[in-house]
């Protein structure tokens, strides 16, 4: 899902935005993102960055595999003797100048949560490159980060050879006529092993694992300074998507359900808005993004009966310093979405492991319900906008389900909702 700056202003817990430039903005950048997406990569070149870049000359790599994404490139990598990677290579957008310093903050809170362990909280960990400065006509002087062109990725030692000197200069075309030419943020990752929290049924166990983890996250990266940025998907910005609904196209049984979501924030959250403790968040909890411990390969017999318990996050690509409770919200939001278990049994499992490390206020458990169906409504609502404009099926993941899922917490009664924002203790 795509994220963009915008201006704000957030007053008393109201959020003033002129709809036509926010609109602008994220026709703007959603293009921008999909126009710059990295091209395709061969495996020679892929081999030629790491070893150039990032010190694995000499390596035997093997079993290079692309995994899905929206709009950057990522490959699976084996260094035999070293160990497995992700080389994640940014779109043109997020690489600029202008907005890269997100890419940066990921790497800052990836290193501190490293320190944990990964047996504590297993994290994609960067690499660093080969040299303090990246050489050559792409100077970079983030010492994880390598600084690549379209010509970069897509030059192999062959085709270099066999192009002309024309043909060359013409990959530089938008440099001639006077654009800058676009470059791609380039970043060699831990890979985490283990299966994603999709391919695992997701049991009050699991999922309390999964709070247990979150909890941890939020105690390990409490008073970092770092992703304070304006994002679409900031639960502080949730009346936003009001802008985006028309996407829904007039379905009014769907209307219904997001104008009470926006009814539901407006009078459980917007009172209290300025007053909610805030700290850097994953996010994007989803089940996606969670990894968990892989049966099938004996990894639980260092963590005896842990097996297919979460032990880690990837993609850090929403990161946002935002509400505290967000992240538990919207943790619970997917898990209500992808789990059979019951909604009420789901926040509780997770709240319960989640507050063994931090604390929420009575504030924070009062708005996780109202939160939680937030967070489901951005996603439908923005991956029915999103698709509108860019059909790839990867934007309704979880669409169908969520629908379903938000349907359910709408119709929960005072009594469930109450259960639902309480701790078992309670």
């Amino acid at each position: 899902f795509f994220f963009f700056f915008f201006s704000v202003q957030l007053m008393s817990g109201e959020i003033a935005v002129s709809e036509s430039a926010l609109l602008e903005e994220v026709a703007e950048v959603g293009r921008l993102r999909t126009e710059t997406k990295p091209p395709p990569v061969s495996e020679e070149v892929i081999v030629n960055v790491i070893c150039k870049h990032f010190g694995l000359d000499g390596c035997d790599i093997c079993d290079i595999r692309e995994f899905d994404s929206y709009d950057d490139r990522n490959y699976h990598i084996n260094a035999k003797g070293i160990g497995r990677f992700t080389i994640k290579i940014h779109n043109g957008a997020d690489s600029d100048a202008v907005r890269n310093k997100t890419i940066s903050d990921q790497d800052k809170i990836l290193l501190h949560l490293s320190a944990l362990g990964r047996d504590v909280l297993d994290v994609p960990v960067p690499r660093q490159r080969k040299t303090q400065t990246q050489p050559g006509p792409h100077r970079c002087d983030n010492p994880y980060w390598a600084v690549l062109s379209h010509s970069d990725l897509t030059t192999t030692e062959k085709t270099s050879a066999s192009r002309s000197e024309s043909e060359r200069d013409e990959t530089m075309k938008d440099g001639e006529q006077g654009k800058k030419e676009v470059m791609y943020v380039v970043r060699l990752l831990s890979f985490v092993e283990g299966k994603i929290l999709q391919d695992v049924p997701q049991t009050l166990e699991r999922l309390a694992s999964l709070g247990d983890k979150l909890g941890l996250f939020t105690k390990a990266v409490n008073g970092l300074d770092a992703a304070k940025r304006d994002h679409l998907w900031d639960l502080r910005h949730f009346l936003l998507i009001k802008s985006f609904v028309p996407s829904l196209n007039d379905d009014k049984d769907k209307l219904a359900m997001i104008n009470k979501c926006f009814d539901l924030f407006e009078r459980n959250v917007l009172p209290i808005a300025t007053k909610l403790p805030m700290t850097i968040a994953h996010n994007d909890a989803n089940d996606n993004n969670v990894i968990v411990l892989d049966d099938t390969k004996g990894e639980e017999t260092e963590n005896k009966g842990t097996g297919n318990l979460v032990k880690g996050f990837i993609d850090l690509g929403d990161v946002i310093y935002t509400w505290r409770v967000a992240d538990i919200a919207i943790a619970i939001a997917y898990a209500c979405v992808t789990s059979d278990e019951d909604a009420v049994e789901i926040s509780r499992a997770i709240v319960n492991a989640y507050t063994t490390h931090v604390e929420l206020e009575e504030m924070e458990l009062h708005v996780l319900h109202t939160l939680a169906c937030a967070r489901i409504a951005t996603s439908v609502v923005m991956s029915a906008y999103n698709y509108a404009v860019n059909p790839d099926p990867y934007l309704l993941i979880h669409s169908t389900p969520g629908w379903r899922s938000l349907k359910c917490l709408l119709a929960m009664d005072n009594a469930a909702v109450n259960a639902f924002n309480t701790l078992p203790s309670q």
